[in-house]
């Protein structure tokens, strides 16, 4: 019900004053709070009704209202969202709104209860009710192509009360009706950790990380100059495939020791890099990191910095059916090294009064692996300090292993963690692989779990139950649904594994340390080294 009078509004306040849960929506401008974009109105649903509250749309028939008494009635409501984040950064944009402990997520719990559904609100509402998903984005569109004022088509900017009002509050009553399917369903704790989980990341993407954003055009016309200057001096499209190989194994002659899956001669880094003492391999490569610090880095960080000079990337608990995090808009989860990829570091700047940490989660996985498999010795040289992999090649290879196997015993190490079998163990050390190459792998992954029994037997245990259970565990209280699809058990090990490493080494402790989240400015990477700001007032006294 669109909200158009003084006694519609008393009645929606006095519904949602009586009701213990309401389900909330924003209507927006846009989709970037930290860009301009601002709330136009705002819906409300109870088990009693549905309202919208217009809010700042142009000038109609329809007054817009002041929200706050909406709001504030809402504090002591259990309050459902769907993509709650999005909507609790509008709303602090326009009136500091602060997330109720008491918020549940209808599009975290689709997630939990199927990844493999759709978890958009009017998708997810098709599927279980068969609502059309499309006809408000048609009509949208629709009215987005109709004139206004001027003969110009309309914008979300420009959409009078009246436009949204036959569909705003719709979104409401999904997101209640959601809830009511999932409260039943969804396991409570893990629920309850899911929203834990919103908050702290809600809190880092609101804060932000600050760009140095003359510092970064300055970095991207350089690197730009440079990338044209290179690919003058050599002369081929240095994108195509194709023709860096003729170029660098025909007419330079150079050998190729590496073929691609088809037969063909790669010219990957991997490949390149046997030839990096060469001056003019070196230029290529030095051309893909310039190219990957253009348009992976300078150019999504310039077009995403805030009003306040601040990047404000997207995490998510919930886009991977491993429970690994991810981020977004942009992607701060592959900020290189310094001694990678140098000048991409130097854009990020603390604000007053706080300092960029980096801390390592050293070998998270392994650790989790280790934990779950019961794997004592692995434990034992981690904590200790040991030399793990030497152990390891000693273990498998014997006392007199070389620097190769060392290697190949760190990749069993690591690769244990997703499954690896003879076929990828193989390719690690041969390229092409040939039948004698995976069966050479074959033992050596056969002597890796007589050495470490119980790792193989946790994968074995994972391989036998994966198929039969709804949901696996990734820690104490957080439990993942079981892929529906071929590959579920790699997909339950690595859950076990990189999901476990997520939840229990960094999530849980995010969530239950509220004070320590909120000295933090930003993550610029998560998994699994991770860079803070952190307010000095919290640092003295601390190493590096």
């Amino acid at each position: 019900m669109l909200i158009r009078t003084v006694d519609g509004a008393a009645d929606c306040l006095r519904a949602v004053a009586a009701a213990e849960v309401v389900a909330i929506d924003t209507e927006t401008t846009g989709l970037h709070p930290y860009s301009g974009d601002y709330v136009t109105g705002v819906s409300v649903a109870t088990d009693t009704g549905a309202w919208y509250w217009p809010v700042a749309h142009v000038p109609s028939g329809v007054p817009n209202r002041d929200p706050r008494p909406l709001l504030r009635l809402l504090r002591d409501k259990r309050q459902i969202w769907h993509h709650a984040k999005f909507d609790w950064a509008m709303l602090y944009e326009g009136w500091r709104w602060t997330p109720s402990p008491d918020s549940w997520d209808t599009q975290v719990a689709a997630w939990l209860m199927d990844e493999n559904l759709p978890t958009g609100l009017k998708e997810r509402a098709a599927f279980l009710w068969g609502e059309d998903s499309r006809a408000e984005k048609v009509a949208l569109q629709r009215l987005l192509r109709s004139p206004k004022a001027g003969g110009q088509g309309k914008t979300y900017a420009t959409l009078t009360a009246e436009d949204m009002g036959a569909y705003a509050a719709k979104d409401a009553e999904l997101t209640l009706r959601l809830y009511r399917h999932f409260e039943d369903t969804t396991p409570r704790a893990v629920w309850e950790h899911e929203m834990a989980v919103q908050r702290v990341l809600y809190d880092l993407t609101r804060r932000g990380i600050g760009i140095d954003t003359e510092r970064a055009a300055t970095l991207l016309a350089e690197a730009e100059a440079e990338v044209a200057d290179i690919e003058e001096g050599v002369g081929i499209n240095l994108r195509s495939t194709v023709q860096v190989a003729r170029l660098v194994y025909d007419e330079w002659g150079l050998p190729c020791y590496v073929e691609t899956p088809t037969g063909d001669r790669s010219t990957s880094v991997a490949a390149l890099s046997a030839h990096e003492g060469d001056s003019r391999v070196a230029r290529i490569l030095r051309h893909r990191q310039l190219s990957k610090a253009v348009s992976a880095y300078y150019r999504p960080l310039l077009s995403r910095v805030g009003l306040d000079g601040r990047v404000h990337p997207s995490f998510s608990s919930t886009r991977t059916v491993t429970g690994r995090l991810s981020c977004s808009d942009p992607n701060l989860q592959t900020i290189p090294r310094e001694d990678t990829l140098s000048g991409v570091r130097e854009v990020f700047r603390p604000a007053d009064g706080a300092e960029l940490w980096e801390y390592d989660l050293k070998a998270a996985e392994l650790r989790v692996m280790a934990s779950w498999a019961g794997e004592t010795h692995i434990v034992e040289a981690l904590e200790q300090g040991r030399d793990l992999h030497s152990e390891t090649a000693a273990r498998i290879f014997g006392p007199n292993y070389t620097s190769l196997q060392r290697r190949v015993a760190k990749g069993l190490n690591f690769g244990a963690s997703y499954g690896i079998g003879p076929a990828k163990l193989a390719s690690t050390l041969h390229s092409p692989v040939r039948p004698k190459d995976i069966a050479e792998a074959r033992k050596i992954l056969d002597s890796y779990f007589e050495t470490y029994p119980r790792v193989s037997a946790m994968m074995r245990g994972l391989e036998k139950i994966a198929p039969g259970r709804r949901h696996r565990r990734t820690s104490p209280v957080s439990l993942l649904p079981v892929a529906r699809q071929a590959g579920r058990y790699y997909t339950a090990l690595n859950a076990v594994v990189g999901g476990g490493g997520a939840y229990g080494d960094v999530m849980l402790e995010a969530a239950d340390l509220p004070t320590v989240i909120c000295c933090c400015r930003c993550m610029t990477r998560w998994w699994s080294r991770s860079s803070l700001a952190l307010d000095r007032r919290f640092t003295s006294g601390c190493s590096r």
